[in-house]
């Protein structure tokens, strides 16, 4: 566990979910690095095979018709050779586009586990294994052909009503629904197998640790009303009117939040 990185782990996770939803994908991404590797092989053989007979040749290298047949042969194939390496750089580069629609799903799990992998932090009990993190985000995407999202539910319901309602631009289309269920049902899967591990006192510090970092991936974690969630300010000064039902330190970190222009119109 301790050799992974962010990066490595959604890598590999993403030829997990390409695997699953676009195999021909993943296919050809492997032989088209199977064909690669293949070009660099010929080419280190060319060259080494030129070396050699430039190093063996004796006499006039001009008048050694065999090394110069030999360099022929070896310019055509090194041509072709690039020729080709150039159609497969357009093909991988076609081939990576198709792929990034799935990475949302791999970049859920990679941030899931390494969030799980820190849960050590709380308790040295918690120690969990790539393999079974990695066996249960599999589980989820298998479960995403099975289970239907509250959306998707709704827009069954309206379809059943009759009613015929235009989509807004804007609106997810099929693949982008897809991926949504993916990245919902493979986070929930890891989540689910992580919680029953988890002492109560935890699963809600695991929670929020994981929806915080989604927000934070996804950008809309505001800095300044997150320093405030974990710093709990208080403003001194004035009595509290909800002493009945908040206690003075509550009532204290409420009037704090007024100098957040939204909620500046608290009221004293």
């Amino acid at each position: 566990n301790f050799m992974i990185t962010l990066d490595g782990l959604q890598e590999q996770l993403l030829a997990l979910v390409v695997k699953k939803e676009r195999p021909d994908l993943e296919e050809q991404k492997m032989e088209l690095i199977e064909q690669q590797n293949g070009f660099k092989l010929k080419l280190k053989e060319l060259e080494d095979e030129l070396l050699y007979r430039l190093a063996s040749s004796q006499g006039d290298i001009l008048a050694d018709v065999s090394l110069i047949e030999g360099l022929e042969r070896a310019k055509v194939t090194s041509n072709d050779i690039n020729a080709k390496a150039v159609v497969a750089q357009q093909t991988e580069a076609e081939i990576a586009q198709s792929r990034k629609v799935y990475v949302p799903v791999a970049a859920r799990g990679a941030l899931t586990y390494f969030l799980i992998d820190q849960m050590w932090c709380l308790d040295h009990m918690y120690r969990f294994s790539m393999t079974n993190m990695v066996a249960s985000f599999c589980k989820g995407m298998d479960a995403a052909d099975t289970v239907m999202t509250e959306a998707e539910k709704a827009d069954n319901k309206r379809a059943a009503k009759g009613k015929s309602e235009v989509l807004e631009e804007g609106e997810k289309d099929e693949l982008e629904v897809r991926v949504a269920r993916l990245v919902n049902t493979a986070c929930y899967e890891c989540v689910a197998y992580v919680s029953q591990g988890l002492f109560e006192r935890h699963k809600l510090i695991f929670i929020c640790q994981l929806c915080f970092r989604i927000l934070a991936h996804a950008g809309t974690l505001q800095p300044e009303f997150f320093d405030f969630l974990l710093r709990a300010p208080v403003e001194t000064g004035s009595d509290n009117p909800l002493s009945e039902w908040m206690d003075d330190r509550s009532w204290a970190t409420v009037q704090a939040l007024k100098q957040f222009e939204l909620y500046e119109r608290l009221p004293d």
